[in-house]
């Protein structure tokens, strides 16, 4: 079952990365790691786009051809940059606990994401630099799990009407989802069961993306719901490829 879960979730980052290149040229922005706004002064917007999502779709396209680490290794260092740190400077100046805030743990944990398969598809790469490769990544996704759950009770309101209409009592599943993200985010970050928080979290994330993503995406057609199916795509996929790698790391350290 591990061995089936594992490999779900490296085609879940797959795909997820072949839709955020597809997505880059659709909506001619950079839509990977939801970076802040383009400069104005800066020129070159759609080009770079373009060129950040080839790069990004050719990186979908070795993960799943278990070929071709460069692509996802560079991949993972753009997103990082440019959206990672961007978001993170204006996370600090500002303050902002909520869209902010998400974009910057969205941008870290698809960098980070991409930066660990890459690592895997290296057939030179030592297993104990794989785990260096998940080590950050783990802290990425996690803390990203924690605050989000804490986001939905502070951001109840605006939760429960993401909540497709024919599931009763959305506030009770907002608090629901709330408590399992944060549980799930604290269980990879410390450790305690890291390996079933990360499953579990991983395998909840994929039932959400059938359920809410998808369907909004379809509905609403635009770059933020096409942009959502591909990091819950994303986040699901690396849940499931690093849960076992957890396990085996905490193994060692015992």
């Amino acid at each position: 079952m591990t061995k089936i879960l594992d490999s779900l979730g490296a085609i879940l980052v797959a795909l997820a990365f072949m839709a955020f290149g597809v997505e880059h040229f659709v909506f001619q922005v950079f839509v990977t790691g939801r970076p802040p706004a383009w400069p104005a002064t800066l020129p070159g917007e759609h080009l770079i786009s373009y060129a950040s999502g080839i790069l990004i779709f050719s990186s979908g396209i070795a993960i799943l051809t278990r070929r071709g680490w460069q692509f996802p290794f560079f991949a993972g260092l753009l997103i990082l940059l440019w959206s990672g740190l961007r978001n993170i400077y204006e996370l600090v100046t500002r303050l902002d606990y909520g869209v902010i805030l998400t974009s910057t743990n969205k941008s870290l944990t698809i960098g980070g994401c991409a930066l660990v398969m890459a690592a895997m598809l290296n057939s030179k790469t030592e297993r104990g630099l794989i785990g260096k490769a998940i080590e950050p990544e783990k802290y990425f996704v996690g803390i990203f799990l924690f605050t989000a759950g804490i986001q939905h009770f502070i951001f109840a309101e605006f939760v429960k009407h993401l909540i497709p209409a024919w599931i009763p009592s959305p506030i009770f599943w907002t608090y629901f989802a709330g408590v399992a993200l944060a549980a799930g985010g604290l269980g990879i970050v410390t450790g305690i069961k890291a390996q079933l928080a990360a499953t579990l979290s991983g395998l909840m994330i994929f039932i959400w993306l059938l359920v809410l993503h998808l369907p909004r995406a379809l509905e609403f057609n635009n770059v933020n719901e096409w942009a959502a199916v591909a990091e819950a795509t994303t986040v699901s996929g690396i849940l499931l490829v690093i849960a076992p790698r957890l396990s085996d790391s905490r193994r060692k350290k015992t």
